[in-house]
């Protein structure tokens, strides 16, 4: 059977073995003291008094004990229990003996078991510290019942040595609660800062994953926190400055202005890309220690979010009131149909029902438009192979308008790029580019339009370009509005609802300059994989 010791072999590393050791050190120097008083003859009395020779030879004795559980304490070999409860033992009969060979309990040698008992009761649990107490009370009175029978009554002294034992109890337990104590506190003092080490890295990682630019100094201009946010607005690449003075100078001229110790003004960086940040200071003091934050936003996020509010709010009444006006629109459509069918209209009236027709049919189409915008959330993405469906989709259009196959070209990168999109949304999307792209293409420049598809990084970029003029510097930024057209039949509707379509499926459209000539249409959608997808 194996014994406790080798079951807790594995927690023997969380033992106090540094303060065993320390106290065996203390053992050795207390024993190595008495002996050199005794060779020196200058050991005071009654130390030694009753048998000088035997106090002596167990002097050495227990020297040699410490010495030899001074390397048994280093190899950590038997186990800590096994280790302490042997020195213990050693203690009480060494001591003991040593008190009987001195006098008795008068001597005062009984001073040193409470040493040993309350330096031991301090590493160990439970109810051990009683029982340690309790063993060298009872050693105590071995001592006293045997000093009784063989020396004079004199010597006796039954008071002391309870007054000893209860001096052991005493100091056993409270040295166990202190330590107890102590160890509870240490417990309490390392999860509290385990705590704070995970809260700080938790701050640490949201801080980082903000949209929001962050920028922590002092007041000697020593930067403590500076998120990748901030980084990219600044367009400080790699590692992140450690002094203020790597910021523009723009920035730089506020935040050292001691006036602006509470400031929030839009500021623009006058770089290519024509950023305007928001930008805000907030002082912080703690226990002395000032210090600044320092927030950058970007406007063009701000207000795009705006847009987008109210794009939303716009879509949904407009959803609703085209819902509303489409049985009338029917009715009138019927109505024009069954007049244009009278044998009685002259020629003028005939006129004005075909008129009727053309805008009912207009207006049919901007209600169509509005709802399928209104179902932009419903998607249902799957897996496309873009190669052969972008053939069917093409071929079907091409045979609508009677043109030629080779007016469009597709070439993608690698012939089997896929993707996951909502199949009906895609559908809006490549039609309305393509119906824009052939109206506006030049038929004397074959193929009319262009078909590219390639993966970039973390994106699928379907790019469709054609030979038209392209499209003029100053509409190019109104060009996703809704209602903008530069047709008198267009609804200007088209490209607003594909691109409305392809942020509901976590897509960006966008016009690009095409340097040969014609418009250049990007559809870039994000790359999911099988694992990634989440249908």
């Amino acid at each position: 059977m194996k014994s406790a010791d080798a079951y807790s072999a594995p927690l023997e590393d969380k033992r106090p073995w540094r303060p065993l050791i320390f106290f065996n050190y203390y053992r050795i120097a207390l024993i190595l003291l008495l002996v050199a008083l005794i060779i020196g003859e200058s050991l005071p009395a009654p130390l030694g008094s009753s048998h000088p020779q035997l106090f002596f030879q167990l002097s050495l004795f227990y020297l040699l004990i410490a010495v030899f559980a001074t390397i048994s304490l280093l190899l950590r070999r038997p186990g800590f229990y096994t280790q302490l409860l042997l020195l213990v033992g050693v203690d009480i009969t060494c001591i003991t003996l040593l008190m009987h060979f001195s006098g008795g309990v008068s001597s005062g040698m009984g001073i040193l078991l409470v040493v040993s008992i309350a330096s031991n009761s301090m590493l160990v649990s439970g109810q051990l510290p009683p029982l340690l107490a309790a063993a060298a009370t009872i050693a105590i009175l071995i001592e006293q019942t045997f000093t009784a029978t063989a020396t004079p009554v004199a010597l006796i002294n039954y008071p002391y040595a309870g007054l000893l034992g209860a001096a052991l109890f005493s100091t056993a337990i409270l040295t166990h609660t202190l330590a107890r104590r102590v160890h509870e506190s240490e417990a309490q003092v390392a999860q509290h800062e385990i705590d704070i080490a995970n809260l700080a890295q938790l701050a640490e990682f949201a801080v980082e994953k903000m949209e929001t630019g962050v920028i922590a100094f002092d007041k000697l201009g020593k930067i403590h926190l500076f998120n990748s946010a901030a980084r990219k607005m600044i367009g400080i690449e790699g590692e992140p400055a450690q002094s203020i003075s790597a910021l523009p100078e723009v920035i730089m001229q506020i935040i050292t202005d001691p006036a602006n110790q509470n400031l929030s003004q839009n500021l623009s960086l006058l770089r290519d890309d024509d950023e305007s940040f928001h930008l805000s200071l907030h002082p912080i003091n703690n226990s002395g220690r000032r210090g600044t934050l320092l927030f950058l936003e970007d406007n063009r996020s701000a207000i795009k979010r705006s847009r987008e509010l109210k794009m939303a709010a716009l879509g949904r009444l407009t959803a609703g009131i085209a819902h509303e006006i489409r049985n009338p629109i029917a009715a009138i459509s019927h109505a024009s149909q069954l007049l244009a069918e009278s044998p009685q209209l002259n020629p003028t009236d005939l006129r004005m029902t075909e008129i009727i027709a053309n805008n009912v049919q207009r207006m049919e189409e901007i209600v169509t438009s509005i709802l399928q915008l209104g179902r932009k959330d419903q998607c249902m993405s799957e897996k496309i192979t873009l190669f052969s469906w972008l053939q069917a989709l093409t071929e079907n259009l091409l045979t609508a308008q009677q043109l030629d196959k080779s007016a469009i070209t597709i070439n993608l990168t690698p012939n089997s790029l896929s993707c996951y999109f909502d199949a009906a949304h895609l559908q809006i999307i490549i039609s309305n580019l393509i119906a824009n792209g052939l109206r506006h293409a030049n038929p004397a420049h074959y193929p009319l339009l262009r078909i590219v598809g390639r993966q970039e990084k973390s994106a699928v970029n379907i790019d469709i370009y054609d030979s038209g003029q392209g499209v003029a510097a100053e509409n190019q930024q109104r060009l996703f509005e809704p209602f903008f057209t530069t047709e008198s039949r267009g609804t200007g509707l088209g490209l607003y609802i594909s691109r409305e379509l392809a942020q509901g499926n976590q897509a960006e459209l966008s016009y690009h300059y095409a340097p040969s000539g014609g418009s250049h249409f990007r559809l870039s959608i994000e790359h999911l994989t099988e694992s990634t997808h989440v249908r």
